[in-house]
């Protein structure tokens, strides 16, 4: 659950580990998976299709990739040259419809193209796993929360982070798929502390208004859900791969304070991507120990905090407590 540079760094990890959760056993030998959960295309203010990024993501090797539209309508504030009003909250279809949807992109030629969750089924491979989700809400509103693994277009408004979390309790109470919460691009000294100009709500970061400024009701009513947080994001906006790239902010800062405030989470990785740059912008990783390459398996692995950040594409971790997985 720490954040690594390189193979060597982790030495200094070994006596400070933050240990959040009992050690585990595997009916099989448990694997490390590496990939990324935080991506855009033209669906809402990326550029390209689903398919173009699962394909490039698999391309540049990783294991497994999600792509999360935003669900809102005010998505393409800021686009800039990205902007044509395609989005999957205008055209649900675009995100769980079957079979070819229109679209025209920027450049004016008509193309049809699939829905996220038709390509995400169609890109998997016995080495490859696509990831559908959504990235809820906006920056003004609450800062961003990853929802991996929804069915359906959420129509929930922004900052109710509390009718979110209303929702996915609904589905684990019917049944249904329950969706993997991830706490995206976090900053804590701008988003809860903040004391500039001009004026910034305060204290509203992943819905902590919508429970009194309370963060043990926070925690209480979102602890269950909520799994991961980036703490290496980006560079969202770089057109072309960057070779060496090392971050400035690794959020280290920001996961030790929630994890202070009581949350159980462990670190994951997105580049945000919002050009064709998906796996390829950097070397910056997330690693997860799973028994398989399934998405049932990888989200127990994101559940039981079974993930590692590094910014060395090439290192893979296991931490074992008398032979026993932690």
């Amino acid at each position: 659950m720490a954040i690594f540079k390189s193979i060597q760094d982790h030495k200094r990890w070994t006596g400070i580990l933050f240990v959040l959760m009992t050690t585990l056993c595997f009916s099989q030998n448990p694997k490390v998976y590496t990939g990324l959960l935080h991506a855009h295309t033209a669906f809402s203010d990326g550029s390209g299709t689903p398919e173009e990024a699962f394909k490039m993501a698999q391309k540049s090797g990783l294991d497994f990739f999600a792509v999360t539209e935003h669900n809102h309508a005010e998505a393409e504030q800021g686009a800039k040259e990205r902007t044509d009003g395609i989005l999957i909250s205008n055209n649900h279809a675009l995100y769980n419809g079957t079979g070819k949807i229109s679209i025209t992109p920027k450049n004016g030629t008509k193309i049809s193209v699939k829905s996220l969750i038709s390509a995400a089924g169609e890109a998997k491979t016995s080495d490859f796993l696509p990831i559908y989700g959504q990235e809820f809400s906006t920056i003004s509103s609450g800062n961003h929360m990853n929802v991996l693994g929804i069915n359906e277009v959420l129509e929930i408004e922004n900052g109710s982070f509390d009718d979110l979390i209303d929702l996915v309790a609904k589905l684990k109470k019917e049944g249904k798929a329950v969706p993997v919460l991830q706490l995206n691009h976090p900053d804590v000294a701008a988003d809860l502390f903040y004391s500039g100009t001009p004026a910034k709500k305060q204290k509203n970061d992943y819905g902590l208004d919508d429970y009194d400024q309370d963060f043990h009701k926070l925690i209480e009513q979102t602890d269950e859900f909520v799994s991961l947080i980036e703490v290496l994001s980006g560079p969202a906006m770089k057109k072309k791969p960057i070779p060496n790239y090392r971050y400035e902010d690794t959020h280290e800062n920001d996961y030790f304070f929630y994890l202070v405030q009581g949350f159980h989470i462990s670190p994951s990785v997105g580049h945000d991507n919002h050009y064709k740059t998906w796996g390829s912008m950097v070397d910056s990783r997330m690693g997860v120990i799973a028994e398989a390459l399934t998405q049932e398996s990888v989200f127990e692995g994101f559940r039981n905090n079974r993930t590692y950040a590094t910014e060395d594409k090439n290192l893979k971790v296991y931490y074992k407590i008398n032979d026993k997985l932690m």
